[in-house]
């Protein structure tokens, strides 16, 4: 099995797969618009933060930081995407990273 570790302030995440996001999206209380629902529109995706490069989060002031497991938010374009077994990651930086998800 390949590994993919992360350098400097790069961080790996694996997305979830846009029908778990929409699994969410029905448990809130957010209207949506149907123009807006579209997959191609959505600005924001989520994701399981995998692990960080060693300088990752380095500038970071907060203590909320992500663990491996935790459920985050990233910018729909934002890294370079690679496939390890079958599985595709996403490798980004750690100021991609715009929330945590609890």
């Amino acid at each position: 099995m390949k590994k993919i570790k992360p350098l400097w302030g790069r961080v790996v995440v694996k997305p979830f797969d846009v029908t778990e996001t929409d699994e969410t999206f029905k448990n809130t209380r957010i209207i949506i618009a149907e123009e807006a629902k579209k997959k191609e529109q959505r600005a924001q995706m989520e994701g399981e933060f995998i692990c960080a490069g060693g300088n990752a989060f380095e500038d970071w002031k907060d203590d909320a930081l992500p663990k491996p497991g935790d459920r985050v938010m990233f910018d729909k374009y934002v890294g370079f995407h690679k496939k390890v077994d079958g599985v595709e990651y996403r490798i980004m930086n750690d100021t991609d990273i715009i929330a945590i998800v609890e």
